[in-house]
């Protein structure tokens, strides 16, 4: 009986350790921003975990739900989705529910064994708060510039600032985001990177056949046209420049209310 015993100890350890072998650090990625919504969050995102699987992890994606999208759905490269119902009051943004949000965060987490939580936006903090309390490690990379005077942004920067207590590392994208970050957050400077979009030169190669006859310049525009933007900025560089240099031609692309209003201030 002893050596029956010993022998089943022995087969549990090995299960264990060739489990522990064998199973792929799981990273999930947190957003409220995600595909079939359009954006440079959802492609940064999208991408990321496409690299991270080619390099051997197991990447989750969790969001809220897009009208008929809901549940779990699958993408390229095995990269599970979970489109959950949270309610959504601007935009896609979900309303911040610490505790409604319990029982789906940390089923998702014990299911899918997760070892890092990535949050890439703001309220994705809810989600990061439950992974923490289950000693889960969490990296939040913030995409934007907030403002210190706006109502709503001053709410989300109290938001932001209890739920980065916890975090342990934050990425930024530039050093100016880095700054504003670390202003709005009071963290601490050495617990922040700055790793700077990246662009694919090779799809923005312009047709020179396309192009036009010189003197004459086109400047394209293509941007969301919000204030975190810099629209404000285009609006005041755009005149100066075409009275200054009539060879000037501006091409502006962007959502067309958005559109409409920047046009309305260049006058």
């Amino acid at each position: 009986l002893t050596c029956r015993f010993m022998l089943n100890l022995l087969v549990c350890y090995v299960k264990d350790f060739f489990s522990l072998v064998e199973r792929k650090c799981c990273v999930c990625m947190v957003s409220d921003f995600f595909y079939p919504n359009l954006g440079g969050i959802e492609t940064h995102i999208f991408e990321l975990s496409k690299q991270l699987v080619k390099k051997g992890f197991k990447v989750i994606i969790v969001t809220n739900s897009y009208n008929n999208r809901h549940g779990i759905r699958w993408m390229a490269n095995g990269i599970k989705v979970y489109y959950l119902p949270f309610y959504v009051f601007i935009d896609v943004v979900s309303i911040p529910n610490i505790i409604g949000s319990v029982p789906l965060c940390r089923n998702i987490l014990f299911r899918e064994k997760v070892d890092i939580v990535h949050g890439h936006q703001v309220f994705s903090q809810q989600f990061i708060l439950h992974a923490k309390s289950l000693n889960i490690k969490t990296i939040y990379t913030d995409h934007s510039l907030y403002s210190f005077s706006n109502n709503g942004c001053i709410h989300v920067n109290k938001i932001l600032k209890h739920c980065m207590l916890d975090v342990d590392h934050s990425i930024c994208v530039s050093h100016t985001n880095r700054e504003n970050l670390v202003l709005r957050t009071e963290i601490n400077p050495y617990k922040t990177s700055v790793i700077s979009n990246a662009l694919d030169s090779s799809k923005f190669i312009p047709c020179i056949s396309k192009r036009p006859k010189w003197p004459r310049i086109n400047i394209i525009v293509i941007s969301r046209l919000t204030e975190r933007k810099g629209t404000h900025l285009i609006a005041q560089i755009i005149p100066i420049i075409c009275n200054k240099y009539s060879f000037i031609k501006f091409i502006i692309g962007g959502d067309e209310k958005d559109t409409v209003y920047t046009i309305e201030s260049f006058y």
